[in-house]
């Protein structure tokens, strides 16, 4: 799956909603929140996040957009790196 960016910062109700901080809300200030695909291709309305760019992000529509996109969803992840050993010889 995969998780794109943020291009627009997080309303209070989406920080609250997705259990985060509401003090340090920035563009960049959330490095564990992103958007998938919500599997939906059309028109965003007002407020609704979708994804768009030549380097893909999901922003918010500013208003009810007329050209189709794909339709993000926030979500919160969690980054876990995995280290294997491999011996040789």
């Amino acid at each position: 799956m995969k998780i794109y960016p943020l291009g627009d910062i997080l309303t209070v109700k989406e920080a609250e909603s997705l259990k985060i901080s509401t003090e340090f809300n920035s563009r960049y200030g959330h490095k564990n929140i992103g958007a998938i695909k919500s599997g939906e291709y059309r028109s965003p309305k007002k407020g609704e996040w979708y994804i768009s760019g030549a380097i893909p992000s999901a922003y918010r529509a500013p208003n009810d957009l007329s050209s189709k996109y794909i339709i993000g969803k926030l979500v919160k992840f969690k980054t876990t790196i995995l280290t294997e050993v491999v011996r040789i010889g």
